[in-house]
């Protein structure tokens, strides 16, 4: 039978929401900072069309976005990698694929995080990997070393870490980062870093492993669309070795070929103008003191203040199951959230509620779902 690969693939239950809703529907469901594109990036955008600068570029990306992709790196690490360390990429989702398309091979085992964005899953589906799920933190009392070092077996080829973390907005604490990196120095496993929320910090420090492994060991991911509102761009990085990267670069060639050269121009914009340096941070910032002030004192939920990303994770087991609070709140309010089992069976207790829309329609929403849980 045809299409092996991608049988046992299910749509996500973030698209099976979206689709359910209506026009009356508040949308708390997609990671997607409300933010528009600014006004300077898209003049360079122009700019480049207006040149005819619309060709295809070199493969794995222009040089100038490479250079300024390598120093953002740096910046934000204790890393000294050069651009011929840079792969961009058509989003950090390609990213993502073209990093687990390159390593891995069908049989070998590959450690995701549980509860953790559902990409990881389905890729690794496809390559015909042996999932293992390792626990990623609900609480700060969790850790995720012991949970990797408890499932860590002989055939993991890459274990994924994704800090801040989609859905719950944790991030992982320095010592247990360090730990995590000592665990695997005498290993043979690759780390795929996402970093795709790293910008979006609240509280707490975002350190990468990147920072205590080897950059051959490593490929980190992220890119312009959370940080710098623009999402449907489509600009995207993985950064590894300057070996890895040739590796990295011959997949992304024959997926996409190049990222477009159009969003590349408008993304040099971004990265150089500091203006857009913290472009969403502070919106989300507000945003998140919202959602936190509005549902913290409820009843029948638990929440901790995430740290990172744009998500609360929010507890509702006094009530039953995840995906019959989110259902009800659809129903009943109008309300789109995520249930929790969406991103794993740890989360089966749990809905993710996007706090990246506009504040007006995050308050319309807030209150809808303060309305649901007040009349329990």
């Amino acid at each position: 039978m045809s299409f092996q690969r991608t049988l046992s693939i299910k749509k996500s239950l973030i698209r099976q929401m979206y689709e359910k809703a209506d026009a009356n529907c508040i949308d708390l469901s997609i990671g997607i900072p409300y933010l528009k594109t600014p006004d300077s990036v898209k003049r360079a955008a122009i700019s480049a069309i207006s040149k005819d600068k619309t060709f295809y570029t070199e493969n794995r990306g222009m040089l100038e976005i490479r250079k300024l992709i390598a120093e953002k790196f740096n910046k934000n690490h204790k890393t000294k990698i050069g651009y011929d360390s840079v792969t961009v990429t058509t989003g950090s989702t390609e990213a993502l694929f073209s990093a687990m398309f390159s390593i891995i091979m069908p049989g070998d085992s590959v450690l995701i995080p549980d509860p953790g964005y559902p990409a990881y899953e389905s890729v690794a589906k496809m390559l015909g990997a042996n999932i293992v799920y390792y626990k990623s933190s609900l609480s700060p009392n969790e850790t995720e070393y012991e949970s990797i070092k408890k499932v860590y077996g002989e055939k993991v080829k890459v274990i994924i870490i994704n800090s801040p973390a989609n859905p719950t907005g944790r991030i992982i604490p320095k010592e247990q980062i360090e730990k995590i990196a000592d665990f695997l120095k005498e290993k043979g496993t690759f780390v795929i870093s996402d970093e795709v929320y790293s910008d979006l910090i609240y509280c707490g420090e975002f350190i990468s492993i990147a920072d205590f492994l080897p950059m051959n060991r490593c490929v980190a991911i992220s890119g312009v669309s959370k940080s710098y509102g623009m999402t449907g761009w489509r600009i995207g990085w993985s950064i590894s070795s300057e070996k890895n990267a040739k590796e990295l670069n011959k997949s992304h060639m024959y997926i996409v070929s190049c990222a477009p050269s159009i969003s590349q121009y408008a993304a040099i914009e971004a990265l150089k103008n500091k203006h857009c340096e913290h472009y969403a941070l502070s919106a989300m910032s507000k945003n998140r003191e919202t959602a936190l002030a509005e549902l913290e004192e409820l009843k029948h939920i638990k929440l901790y203040p995430p740290e990172g990303a744009i998500f609360l994770f929010v507890d509702v087991s006094q009530l039953g199951k995840g995906e019959k609070v989110a259902f009800d709140l659809l129903e009943k309010e109008k309300v789109i959230t995520v249930p929790g089992i969406g991103f794993g069976k740890r989360g089966e207790n749990y809905i993710r509620i996007s706090f990246g829309v506009e504040p007006d329609i995050l308050r319309e929403g807030l209150n809808r779902i303060k309305k649901y849980f007040s009349s329990i």
